[in-house]
């Protein structure tokens, strides 16, 4: 029982990581930070020299969009085939399958 608890509460909590992920990316692209990213070839987006606020955000974007690319996709493939697992254990453990 407490094996199978831990397993739903894995697999729910990195699906709620990959949305979390989602929704701060989403929330920063909404917002136009995009354009602070120029930071990373050296140019200010305004014109005026780099200061710390907009070198944090640019970085700031850059890995929420890092995060989105990579971690997101990642946590939403793990989240469901731990829930497949899930199932099938839950499956193998009530008789229905013999194997």
């Amino acid at each position: 029982m407490n094996n199978e608890m831990s397993e739903k509460k894995y697999s729910i909590f990195f699906f709620k990581r990959a949305i979390y992920l989602s929704i701060f990316f989403l929330v920063l692209h909404t917002a136009g930070l995009r354009i602070y990213t120029s930071i990373i070839s050296g140019t200010s987006p305004n014109g005026v020299h780099l200061d710390f606020y907009t070198m944090a955000i640019g970085i700031t974007y850059f890995l929420s969009w890092s995060s989105f690319i990579i971690i997101v996709p990642i946590f939403l493939l793990t989240a469901f085939f731990m829930k497949i697992l899930e199932f099938k254990t839950k499956i193998i453990r009530n008789g229905e399958i013999n194997e």
